[in-house]
């Protein structure tokens, strides 16, 4: 209960949402289930902190229900790259996974070269 309303309090009070600065620290952070997938791009602000520059979510479909846990993360970075594709590109960020699994995908020729415009490091937490 208080890991939630340290979120709710989070998400209400100002800055709720930062605006895109090219240069600086930006990372991108994914999570994936049975029910859905979402992604947060953040950066680094004045304070040292974090802040969220846009959210996305997305329901899965009946046929991605069966996907496998390293299928939806997958499914969830590739669109969450491409949601946030503007902001990206130019840029080097991080992307955030909880999925062991996904830095091998980056380093399969096919993946990395549909992301070659983008300058990715992978990090699991």
């Amino acid at each position: 209960m208080e890991a939630f309303e340290k979120l709710k309090k989070l998400l209400t009070e100002s800055p709720v949402l930062s605006i895109f600065q090219q240069g600086k620290t930006t990372e991108l952070h994914t999570d994936a289930s049975q029910q859905g997938y979402d992604a947060v791009l953040v950066q680094e602000a004045e304070d040292g902190k974090l802040h969220p520059v846009q959210y996305m979510s997305q329901k899965t479909t009946p046929a991605e229900e069966k996907y496998s846990s390293y299928e939806l993360e997958v499914l969830a970075v590739v669109n969450a790259l491409k949601k946030f594709r503007t902001y990206l590109l130019g840029n080097h960020f991080k992307i955030i996974t909880d999925c062991s699994a996904f830095q091998k995908t980056m380093d399969k020729k096919r993946f990395s070269y549909s992301c070659s415009k983008m300058d990715i490091t992978v990090r699991r937490v």
